[in-house]
């Protein structure tokens, strides 16, 4: 075992195996001990009037894009990110990008439209939810905050879910992520629920409580 960190401090320097050490550990712990609640956020979609944005191109991902998402998202897919994102497609998620139009080598946006989503099939263990979908994984890179990208981002999502037959798409936001909240709730979205994760060594509980109509 130490041989093995030695050889990572020697191929990749002291502070990026301190940051592997950390990232190792705070990973291990969610499996020991975990609470985290969410705020399910809900719009309806059935209307929805298209419309080109003048600064950001959005569209579902390619295959030549995953290379570029898992090289500028390395952090959030780990390792094997283009396994992982490959993996995620072949089940039927959609992920959706988004690209400055002077720029379409860097990602702005990036967001999935998912039926099979953990959050989401727990919601439906509660609630009907026929012709609904979720979005997740709501990425925007710091450098692309404070322009907007996200609410033209979750419009893309919107549109795109109206166009493939979806009548409602829900959100889920941790309760302390007040940038998301806002985001959401600028683009017209209403929290509708909230969901609570439990996990102790290993066992994980989940409890979903929906608003009364």
């Amino acid at each position: 075992m130490l041989s093995k960190v030695f050889l990572y401090v020697r191929e990749h320097g002291f502070i990026a195996a301190l940051r592997r050490i950390v990232d190792i550990f705070l990973k291990s712990r969610r499996y020991i001990w975990l609470y985290e609640k969410y705020e399910i956020y809900s719009k309806d979609i059935v209307s929805f009037s298209s419309g080109e944005n003048e600064k950001f191109i959005f569209r579902q991902a390619k295959d030549e894009d995953i290379s570029l998402v898992a090289e500028q998202f390395s952090s959030h897919f780990g390792d094997d990110a283009s396994e992982s994102l490959l993996q995620r497609i072949s089940t039927g998620e959609i992920l959706l990008l988004g690209f400055l139009k002077e720029n379409s080598q860097t990602i702005c946006f990036l967001s999935w439209i998912s039926e099979i989503d953990s959050l989401f099939l727990e919601s439906k263990k509660v609630k009907s939810l026929e012709r609904s979908v979720c979005i997740y994984k709501v990425l925007v890179p710091q450098e692309f905050r404070n322009m907007k990208v996200g609410r033209a981002g979750i419009e893309f999502v919107e549109r795109i879910s109206h166009d493939l037959g979806y009548n409602e798409i829900l959100g889920y936001v941790l309760f302390d992520n007040i940038a998301s909240k806002k985001m959401f709730e600028k683009s017209g979205w209403n929290v509708v629920g909230e969901l609570r994760k439990f996990i102790l060594f290993g066992r994980q509980s989940n409890h979903v409580y929906f608003n009364k109509d």
